[in-house]
This record gives structure tokens, sequence and C-alpha cells, in this order.
């Protein structure tokens, strides 16, 4: 078992907000909304993003973190994720947007 603290997704000693998980295969991708749920930050938070891992032999390592397209940011971007072997959807309720990617 491998677990994920908050310094695996930039985060400091803040817990991580996470809203979302999805999987497929050796990727797992998490969805970190830090302007829905932390207190203190502000809907156009730097942090709200999702996290790509893969499976290692030791565990899981970070090897991609997506954030919102726009200059502004997008309130709530990852807090809906769904995932195939090669593409990732990903919700972002605050900017009425859902983002798909090929990963």
């Amino acid at each position: 078992m491998t677990t994920l603290t908050p310094s695996d997704f930039d985060l400091a000693a803040t817990p991580a907000p996470i809203t979302s998980v999805s999987i497929a295969g050796d990727t797992v991708s998490i969805g970190v909304a830090a302007s829905d749920l932390a207190p203190g930050y502000g809907a156009d938070s730097p942090m709200d993003g999702v996290y790509l891992f893969k499976r290692t032999a030791t565990g899981l390592e970070r090897v991609r973190i997506l954030r919102p397209t726009n200059a502004k940011g997008a309130p709530r971007f990852g807090v809906a994720l769904a995932m195939t072997p090669s593409l990732l959807t990903i919700g972002s309720p605050g900017d009425r947007a859902a983002y798909v990617v090929v990963h």
C-alpha cells in the first residue's frame, strides 16, 4: 500500500483536499480542488489541479500536474475525473467546462 501525503501534491502541511480519483492501468489521477474545500483559498487557487501518478516497483511516482489552461484559473478544476488507458476527462464546473487530455 502507498500513502500519498500533502507533499506529494505541493501543499506543504495543508491536508490535500482530494475531490476525485480515477485509475486506468498503472496510472492514477487525483483531483485536488483546493478552492472548493480548503478554507482560506480563493476561487482562483493555484493549487487546483489534477495530479498523475504512475505505479513503479516501489510505489507511486508523480509524473505530471495538469492545471487549468485559462489565465484566471478554473474554480473546482479536477472535481470530477474519468480515465481510460489513453484519455483523461477533467470536470471543471466552476468554469462550466470539461477538459480532455491525452496521457
